[in-house]
């Protein structure tokens, strides 16, 4: 049986990644614009509530479109080849997720506070709950280049 949209699994699985360079860049910038206005820099409230709309959006299409491949991985990557010959890449795999799952709810409270007018101490717990998540994604990004280096979703079987 062939999984659902293994057909275009190779052009979903570029975009995936290329949401994700995107994700760690809006993140990073979320995170260093919040930091900067936690210290008073109020040139940046507008750069800070910009990526607090952006990143929610970027994470969360990068996120849903992660689950729309999954089956399609799981079947052609995972079961075929990681499980097999690759036991480390596939147990990353499952930490990835994790970490995932656990970025998109700290960038989205990140992102609720930076469109806040806030005292300095919400500005503190903004710029930590930005940070945390900036990091988490970076984690996701290169756990995922380093699972996608045994084997792409696409690839040749």
């Amino acid at each position: 049986m062939t999984p659902f949209l293994a057909g275009a699994s190779r052009w979903l699985f570029m975009l995936h990644a290329v949401l994700g360079f995107t994700s760690v860049g809006a993140a990073t910038h979320l995170a260093t614009y919040s930091i900067g206005l936690w210290r008073g820099v109020e040139p940046w409230r507008w750069r800070t509530r910009l990526f607090g709309l952006l990143v929610p959006l970027i994470v969360l299409a990068q996120y849903s479109l992660g689950l729309l491949i999954y089956p399609a991985y799981r079947v052609t990557v995972r079961l075929a080849w990681l499980d097999k010959k690759a036991p480390l890449a596939a147990a990353l795999f499952d930490v990835k997720e994790h970490a995932a799952a656990l970025a998109l709810p700290l960038l989205a409270g990140a992102a609720l506070l930076a469109r806040l007018p806030a005292a300095k101490s919400t500005r503190a717990v903004g710029a930590w709950l930005a940070i945390a998540g900036a990091l988490l994604v970076w984690s996701v990004a290169l756990l995922g280049l380093y699972v996608a280096s045994y084997r792409p979703l696409g690839g040749i079987p």
